[in-house]
C-alpha cells in the first residue's frame, strides 16, 4: 500500500516494504535458484488488504536488478476474465520484434501456432503464421499449456524469466488446469511463475478452489502465506504513514486492535480518521486526536470495525460531484481510461479530471502510465456495492 507522509499531501510518497522481509527472502531466494536453472511454479496466499501487490511490485524491482525480465498479467473479476487473459496480457508485454525473431530461432513453428487465436499479433511478425490442426479438447489444452510453458522456457535461454500472474482467485477453472500443465515444463528452466490469489475468494468457487489446491500440493516449487502484520510492524507502517520519528504506542494499539495487522484497514483507518478531523496535524507537523491528553486507551476513537464500513465512512464524505465520478469509476471496472471515465460521468472534461485528480490524491485512484485504477479492488468493490 501507499499513503502520503501527510495524508493529504498532493505529492505521495512510497513506503517502504514493512514487516515483509522474512517473506521477500524466501521469493528472492526461488528467484536465485531461477536463475540457476531450477525454476517453476510459485504460490503467494493472502486475504485482501495484507499487500500481496505492494510485495510482488518489490519482488519484481529484486528479479529486475538480478538481470531478469519481468512480465506481468492480472486476471480480472471471474465475470468479465476471459480464459487465460492474465496468461496473454503477461506474453504479450515483452513480445517485442526482436524477442519474437529470437524465440522463433529456438522453438518449433507450432507452438506459435498453437498460440495464434490468443494472440493474433504475432501474425504481424511471422506472417506465415497459421491456426494449428484442431485436437479434441482435452489434448487441444494440453497442447496450449506446452505452447506457453516451451515460449516461457525459450524465453529464459535468452534472459532468466519472472512471470508475475496476479489474482487467480478471479482466473477461469481452464487457467488453473494450464497453469498445472505449464508447471511440469518449467522446472528445468530459467523461468520462475509465481501466482497470487486469496483464499476467502477462491473458496467461493469450489472447483476452482480444488484445483488451485491440487496445483498447490503437486505441481508447485512453494506455497507462501503472508500473515497480518506483527504489533511491531503495524506500529511502524503507522509511524511511517504518518511521518512519526517516535512511537504513539497507545495509539497503535488500539489500530492494531481492531484492524489485527491488516495493511489496508490500517492505511484505511487513519485516511477514514483524517477526512473526519479526527487525525489533525499542527502547524509544527505533529498528529493529534482529541483525545491526546485524556484518554488512556483510545476507546473513545470511533473506529469501524470491519474495512467495509471503514472504506464507506470514507465514501460518504465525498462531495456529490466527486462520489458521481467516483462511481461511474467503479462501474467501468479496476483499470479504464480518461476519455470512458469522462463520457461515463457524463460531467464537464475539466471538471472530470480536477475531480479526478482529488480521488487520486485521496488515495481512492491511482494514475498508471496509460489510465486511472482503484488503489484497491476492495475500494471498487464497496463502491460499487453502496452507489447511492
Amino acid at each position: 500500500p501507499v499513503v502520503p507522509g501527510s495524508l493529504d499531501d498532493s505529492r505521495p510518497a512510497q513506503l517502504p516494504l514493512i514487516g515483509r522481509g522474512d517473506d521477500r527472502e524466501e521469493i528472492v531466494h526461488l528467484l536465485e535458484e531461477g536463475i540457476r536453472g531450477f525454476g517453476g511454479i510459485v504460490m503467494v496466499e493472502g486475504e485482501a488488504g495484507i499487500g500481496k501487490t505492494r510485495l510482488m511490485t518489490e519482488i519484481g524491482r529484486d528479479a529486475e536488478w538480478r538481470g531478469m525480465q519481468l512480465l506481468w498479467g492480472r486476471n480480472l473479476e471471474a465475470e468479465v476474465s476471459s480464459p487465460y487473459a492474465a496468461l496473454v496480457e503477461a506474453l504479450s508485454k515483452g513480445l517485442t520484434s526482436l524477442r519474437i525473431n529470437q524465440l522463433s530461432q529456438l522453438i518449433d513453428e507450432i507452438w506459435f501456432r498453437v498460440l495464434l487465436p490468443l494472440m493474433p499479433q504475432l501474425r504481424d511478425e511471422l506472417p506465415q503464421l497459421t491456426p494449428a490442426p484442431s485436437l479434441d479438447p482435452a489434448q487441444e489444452h494440453d497442447r496450449l499449456g506446452q505452447a506457453f510453458a516451451r515460449v516461457f522456457a525459450a524465453w529464459g535461454q535468452i534472459t532468466p524469466l519472472l512471470v508475475v500472474i496476479d489474482d487467480l482467485h478471479w482466473a477461469s477453472e481452464n487457467s488453473i488446469d494450464l497453469l498445472s500443465v505449464m508447471s511440469h515444463h518449467l522446472q528445468a528452466t530459467r523461468v520462475v511463475l509465481i501466482g497470487t490469489y486469496r483464499r476467502e475468494d477462491a473458496q467461493i468457487r469450489k472447483t476452482l478452489w480444488e484445483k488451485i489446491g491440487l496445483l498447490r500440493q503437486s505441481a508447485i516449487k512453494q506455497n507462501i502465506i503472508l500473515e497480518r502484520l506483527s504489533p511491531e510492524a503495524a506500529g511502524e507502517l503507522i509511524r511511517r504513514s504518518l511521518g512519526l520519528s517516535d512511537s504513539v504506542p497507545l495509539f497503535e494499539q488500539r489500530l492494531y486492535a481492531e484492524t489485527q495487522g491488516n495493511p489496508l484497514f490500517i492505511l484505511e483507518t487513519l485516511r477514514a480518521l483524517h477526512d473526519e478531523g479526527l487525525l489533525s496535524q499542527d502547524e509544527l507537523g505533529n498528529w493529534h486526536t482529541p483525545w491526546d491528553d485524556t484518554t488512556s486507551d483510545y476507546t473513545e476513537l470511533p473506529l469501524p470495525q470491519a474495512v467495509e464500513r471503514t472504506i464507506a465512512t470514507r465514501l460518504a464524505r465525498l462531495s456529490d460531484d466527486e462520489y458521481l465520478v467516483l462511481s461511474a469509476a467503479a462501474v467501468l471496472g479496476r483499470d479504464f481510461n480518461f476519455s470512458l471515465l469522462s463520457n461515463t460521468a457524463g460531467m464537464d472534461i475539466n471538471q472530470v479530471l480536477s475531480i479526478a485528480n482529488t480521488l487520486v490524491r485521496r488515495r481512492f485512484l491511482e494514475e498508471t502510465p496509460d489510465a486511472y485504477r482503484f488503489s484497491h479492488d476492495k475500494i471498487r468493490q464497496v463502491t460499487y456495492e453502496v452507489i447511492r
